[in-house]
């Protein structure tokens, strides 16, 4: 499958910061998500796109470099592609190891994110660290 490259420098052209066009932050990333039809504050399926694009420095961000090697490694070159992804993004979809380096990268940014170990567990067959989450 063929992905147009201008268009996914075209969504994140839309998202980019004023400031430093280099960088989509909050502000874009909230754009995205008025697009998707999602709640940026209360659907975690951001985080975890933003994540599996490689966002891996800070959460609710993410570099140009990151948005366009990610849309590639995911095959999404439009909002439409995006929305079919996202049923996927469910934590309970997750394995162990992913979920585990998915809780690092949030969980200093997000006080949410200590729901999300009852989130997965519940959707999960196996517990992340025994008695509890990472």
């Amino acid at each position: 499958m063929s992905l147009d490259e201008s268009a996914i420098l075209a969504i994140f052209n839309e998202m980019a910061d004023e400031d430093d066009p280099s960088i989509a932050g909050m502000e874009g990333i909230s754009t995205l998500c008025e697009k998707l039809g999602i709640d940026p504050l209360e659907d975690i399926r951001i985080l975890v796109f933003l994540w599996k694009l490689g966002s891996k420095e800070k959460p609710g961000e993410i570099s140009k470099a990151e948005w366009l090697s990610g849309c590639q490694s995911l095959q999404v070159d439009s909002i439409d592609k995006i929305k079919d992804l996202l049923p996927s993004l469910e934590l309970g979809f997750m394995d162990q190891i992913d979920f585990k380096e998915f809780y690092k990268v949030n969980v200093n940014w997000d006080g949410r994110m200590s729901s999300l170990c009852v989130v997965w567990s519940s959707s999960s067959s196996s517990s992340l660290c025994g008695s509890g989450c990472c």
